[in-house]
């Protein structure tokens, strides 16, 4: 007990986690600098990260509904032949 009390009463203990502190501070500050910097790279033209995410999410739902409908023509077709066949059959 009295080696862990020495050692917090020692005043170089407190200049060393008063550096730390210092050292994790910087690190924040850079991490979130380079955040922004990524966000301004990726929406070009001053557009926000929001505005971006907004347009790719709009994007996608259109693609999406393309593809469905493209499913749902292309099941019509396959129904119109199947139909053809079997009245071909009957006749």
């Amino acid at each position: 007990m009295e080696k862990f009390r020495a050692k917090i009463a020692d005043p170089a203990l407190a200049e060393r986690l008063t550096a730390r502190a210092a050292r994790t501070a910087e690190r924040s500050g850079i991490k979130t600098t380079r955040e922004i910097e990524r966000v301004e790279k990726i929406s070009p033209c001053g557009r926000t990260g929001a505005e971006a995410e907004r347009d790719a999410a709009i994007e996608a739902e259109r693609a999406k509904a393309e593809t469905a409908e493209r499913e749902r023509a292309s099941q019509v077709e396959q129904k119109a032949a199947r139909d053809a066949r079997y009245a071909a059959r009957k006749s």
